[in-house]
């Protein structure tokens, strides 16, 4: 039988949960005071009605959902305190909740189990998850017009049993995608990128992610919403777009003091980043660095978006450090990445071959070495990666495990490979994590962690990490530390005045340690400085200023490094 509602109004024979002043008082059976006295707190503090009125509502509705379906209130005030007479009811449970018409391949993936569903607590709120779950699956797959409801139900007692009634609706498959406001992409690469390709079977979570996909494009913006038609069967995706300068090119001058001579040093660096190349996604990457005598660095970088129409991209880059006459380090990589809205997950594999230069060289840090790495990295942010970023956080995790083979070299000291074990296994371990803070309409706190250790009992100098210079420990030239365990902190205050333009100070702080020749060395290198960057008609203009101090290095003006650079985009 269903319980009827009695609303309990003797004040002497009540139970009463709350006996101070001016506070609100739930008044009830001890049972249903039971079941209700979380909301106590929630309550008791309130004294407008309008907003008691609705949490009490909102309180009930919530009891409900927890299967007491008869749950009910009544509300009186006696002088300034209100007084809540609650009358819970019975918990009601299930008899049993039929499959009913929907198929099985569906409830399974939705995670129903009919056994969730015997002499259980009848909960709302687990009804409701199972239907967005089974909505939510179809949608997902062709069939965004389905429902779902609960049907045949019969109440005896406590005891609710009901079955599940679904109509599927009709079959959705992508029709074409269509853009409008650019031709500068095209519309197959862009329906692959965006997995809306033509034929395939309608997904809501597809359609979800058009804007936060097309955000990690920096040469397209959306103007407006996506708008979705459905004709015949097929869902036509329409576009409105505009196209944005984001090829870079990018010249920087340095001078930096020359320690040796007692000179001004004159330094240069070149990049040129050209995006979405034959308007299919492509993009390539040079970076040449000449930053002290008779050294240089080349970065070479392609990716190649959506082999075959898949949503895996193709990246193969190649990197030559050559350090002055000593030694000169080649590296190549070949790796498949996964991107989906805020991560990417990437496999490679890295070889990297380094090779001493000089003859006769009286130094046993130094080898001839071949590594094979195989490894992995995770990424995830929720900035925009190609904008001036106020707001948001990253990190990424990186592994790798690579086969060491260490090649003799006549023209180095016979003790190099005394006690050496020519062929080993090395790890290399890496990750960092970014946070871009708001502190107010002008000021942004910019923070980022970043460190790498590797494991391997033979390491040499030219076997090791390199840090120094702007993107790792400023006031030190490029590559100025060798590490074999690494963790450093850059520290910057924003000051912005336009969108794209600010000043800042900074401060970095590192430690290294190398584990090199039987020789264990640490320092704990820092610098300090200021910068500021600019936006001017067509690119960023960007000016930095830092000294360091570090073990080999004293904290002298002297020895500060300047840097100015203009980005051309195009």
């Amino acid at each position: 039988m269903t319980k009827a509602f009695v609303f309990v109004l003797l004040l002497v024979t009540s139970y009463q949960f709350g006996q101070a002043q001016n506070r609100n008082v739930l008044l009830g059976t001890p049972n249903d005071l039971e079941v209700i006295s979380a909301y106590q707190k929630r309550l008791g503090s309130i004294t407008d009605s309008a907003n008691l009125i609705l949490s009490v509502n909102n309180a009930i509705k919530e009891a409900q959902g927890l299967g007491y379906l008869m749950a009910a209130y009544h509300l009186t005030k006696v002088d300034s305190i209100f007084q809540i007479y609650i009358e819970v009811g019975a918990r009601f449970n299930w008899a049993e909740l039929k499959q009913g018409n929907i198929p099985d391949y569906l409830l399974s993936k939705s995670g129903y189990r009919q056994r969730f569903f015997i002499a259980k607590p009848f909960k709302q709120t687990e009804v409701q998850k199972l239907f967005t779950k089974i909505i939510k699956e179809s949608e997902n797959n062709g069939y965004p017009f389905a429902s779902i409801y609960l049907d045949s139900i019969q109440i005896t007692d406590d005891q609710i049993s009901g079955a599940l009634n679904y109509t599927q609706g009709p079959e959705i498959t992508f029709d074409k995608i269509q853009i409008n406001g650019t031709d500068k992409v095209k519309p197959e690469w862009l329906a692959s990128y965006l997995n809306i390709r033509e034929g395939s079977l309608f997904s809501q979570n597809a359609i979800d992610n058009i804007a936060a996909k097309l955000g990690e494009l920096p040469f397209i913006e959306m103007n407006q919403p996506p708008d979705i038609t459905f004709q015949n069967s097929q869902a036509t995706v329409v576009l409105t777009l505009k196209s944005v300068a984001a090829n870079n090119i990018d010249g920087i001058v340095g001078f930096l003091p020359n320690e040796q001579q007692g000179k001004m040093l004159v330094t240069g660096q070149f990049y040129l980043g050209l995006t979405n190349l034959f308007s299919s996604g492509k993009t390539i990457d040079i970076k040449w660095q000449s930053l002290k005598p008779r050294s240089q660095l080349l970065d070479l970088e392609y990716n190649q978006p959506n082999i075959l129409r898949s949503n895996i991209d193709l990246l193969a880059n190649f990197n030559l450090l050559k350090e002055d006459t000593i030694f000169i380090n080649r590296e190549g990589e070949l790796g498949a990445i996964l991107k989906k809205p805020k991560q990417t997950w990437k496999l490679y594999y890295r070889a990297k071959n380094t090779s001493v230069l000089s003859e006769k060289l009286n130094r046993d840090d130094l080898a001839d070495i071949k590594i094979n790495y195989y490894g992995g990295k995770y990424s995830f942010k929720t900035y925009k990666q190609h904008n001036v970023k106020r707001n948001g956080f990253g990190f990424d995790l990186e592994a790798a495990v690579g086969s060491k083979s260490i090649k003799n070299n006549g023209n180095l000291p016979e003790n190099t490979y005394e006690n050496i074990d020519l062929n080993t296994i090395q790890y290399m371990i890496g990750g960092s994590w970014t946070t871009y803070i708001t502190l107010s309409k002008f000021l942004v706190l910019y923070q980022r962690t970043k460190g790498g250790k590797l494991f391997n009992d033979f390491l040499f100098t030219n076997d090791l990490f390199r840090l120094g210079g702007l993107t790792s420990i400023r006031g030190f030239n490029e590559n100025f530390f060798f590490a074999s365990d690494y963790a450093f902190s850059n520290l910057e205050l924003q000051l912005h005045f336009q969108t794209d333009s600010y000043l800042f100070v900074f401060y970095d702080q590192a430690y290294l340690y190398n584990d090199v020749a039987k020789t264990n060395i640490s320092d704990y290198p820092m610098g300090v400085g200021l910068g500021l960057t600019f936006k001017v008609q067509k690119g960023l203009i960007n000016i930095a200023y830092g000294v360091g101090k570090s073990k080999d290095q004293s904290f002298d003006l002297k020895l500060s490094k300047f840097h100015f650079g203009y980005v051309a985009r195009f």
